[in-house]
């Protein structure tokens, strides 16, 4: 008959350190990571006054950057000049969800 092999105390032991610091670093990964960000709706800001909607987007907790658009699209004697320039396009579009702190490019028309 061949002998029982008992298990020894040290290699128990030895394996239950182990799996605790497998469990802790794991609950330590897990615990690191950043919480997500919180999003929020880009508001429709299209035909508002520029100041208007870059007040808009910073009460949402949003950024803005003004461009201005192509001169030569502008000054034309059809079209009339307005006293405050209005947006006339928005990325990323009305509706979308974003992060906090995202920037939104407003265009706008060159002024003549």
């Amino acid at each position: 008959m061949l002998p029982v092999r008992r298990p020894d105390r040290f290699s128990n032991e030895m394996l239950r350190t182990i799996s605790a610091c497998f469990v802790a670093l794991s609950l330590l990964a897990a615990c690191s990571q950043p919480p997500p960000q919180a999003l929020v709706t880009v508001p429709d800001l299209i035909g508002k006054p520029l100041p208007q909607a870059e007040a808009e987007l910073q009460a949402a907790g949003l950024r803005s950057d003004a461009k201005v658009g192509d001169p030569r699209l502008a000054c034309s004697p059809i079209i009339a000049p307005s006293p405050t320039p209005a947006v006339s396009d928005q990325k990323p579009a009305p509706g979308s969800k974003v992060a906090k702190g995202t920037v939104v490019v407003l265009g706008y028309p060159y002024q003549c």
